[in-house]
């Protein structure tokens, strides 16, 4: 049997501000012990110190406008094993965010390793291109990605987003297949208010890694997404991914459309007990509209329930009926001033891994125990 046990906490250190120009630090720091459990009778860990140092300066001008500069470092120091055998160590320092910014009133401009994110699903995210956000994860923590993106605000809350990425050669979000290096990618984004809530196209395009003796592949994808509220909240995600062959559209398993739809409600027992399900069909075939193209469907279901002012608890159930699997985490968290305790029992398949194990350095599998301890200073 395994289990799985983890101790995090975060610094976030003071800030000062000079006559017209501002400095902020903070930090990130985790100190973490993870056991994960799977068949048979190893039981293996990970024992881990990470620190996050953040740095932003910031100069404002005239009219709304202000330049920003943005850095930090991810340095971890891991020790992972098996017990009663060997175990090895594993140092990182890697760049975590690194970015300029040009704020006016209604726009802003980021050059640089950035997190990008957008569209209303939480768990079962179709729209989940360039990001591993995971409500499951306490530390919310993602790798960034390098580029430029322009955000432009309208004030009927419509606004435009248009991005290009360079050097994101990794695998990223949902993506299957690498990014060919020092190829761009680019993409854009248009929100638009619609019946009370608000509705969005988006759009990207990337060129695919290539396999010996393989014709040059671009990926072509287009999304729509919109979220109401109507006492419950409502919201979907559509995606149609296109390969392309050489400028030629290909019949290709990489064509693809995902579907996510979602809702959620706070009913009136007790404090409030929110709730949340998703649902998300995904067709691959080598022809759009193939009778005979593979589909799996995937549920999620979320609530949380407030025990007073400074406790919660939280489950998350993720079932596969293709798959034949079911994934749960329950989480019980407290908080008193600075700090924040979090503590969770959790199920995966075993071929499954948990949001952020790429991050931790290992796949979280079979039954285990989390905890985490949280400073804010």
């Amino acid at each position: 049997m395994k289990t799985l046990v983890s101790i995090s906490f975060f610094l976030l250190a003071s800030s000062m501000s000079q006559a017209h120009a501002q400095f902020t630090t903070r930090g990130q720091a985790s100190l973490a012990a993870f056991a994960a459990s799977s068949t048979g009778d190893e039981t293996s860990y990970l024992l881990g110190l990470r620190y996050i140092p953040e740095g932003d300066f910031s100069m404002p001008f005239d009219n709304g406008r202000s330049l920003d500069i943005g850095m930090a470092v991810n340095l971890s120091a891991m020790n992972k094993g098996i017990f009663n055998e060997k175990s090895t160590d594993d140092w990182r320092g890697k760049a975590y965010r690194a970015t300029l910014r040009y704020n006016t009133a209604y726009s802003e401009t980021r050059v640089g390793l950035q997190k990008i994110n957008f569209g209303p699903a939480q768990v079962l995210r179709a729209e989940q291109w360039f990001d591993a956000l995971d409500p499951r994860d306490p530390l919310s923590l993602t790798p960034g990605v390098w580029g430029m993106v322009h955000r432009r605000y309208f004030r009927n809350n419509a606004n435009f987003w248009i991005w290009g990425l360079y050097g994101n050669e990794e695998l990223k979000g949902i993506e299957t297949t690498p990014t060919a290096e020092e190829m761009p990618e680019w993409g854009g984004r248009l929100q638009l208010p619609a019946l009370g809530g608000s509705s969005a196209i988006t759009m990207h395009h990337r060129n695919l890694e290539l396999s010996d003796g393989e014709d040059a592949k671009s990926e072509r994808l287009v999304a729509l997404d919109g979220r109401w509220d109507y006492g419950a909240g409502f919201w979907f995600e559509a995606v149609a991914a296109e390969i392309v062959n050489e400028g030629v559209a290909a019949s290709s398993p990489g064509n693809r459309t995902l579907f996510t739809l979602g809702i959620d409600y706070t009913l009136g027992v007790g404090s409030g007990i929110y709730v949340l399900g998703e649902v998300m069909h995904a067709t691959f075939g080598d022809e759009w509209l193939d009778n005979k193209a593979e589909n799996a469907d995937v549920l999620a279901l979320g609530s949380s329930y407030p025990l007073g002012l400074s406790d919660q608890l939280s489950t998350w159930v993720i079932h596969s009926p293709d798959a034949k699997s079911t994934a749960w985490i329950g989480s019980w968290s407290h908080t008193r001033e600075n700090w924040t305790i979090q503590s969770s029992l959790f199920s995966y398949p075993e071929e499954s891994g948990t949001a952020g194990s790429s991050d931790t350095g290992i796949n979280l599998r079979g039954k285990g125990a989390q905890l985490h301890l949280i400073y804010n200073h």
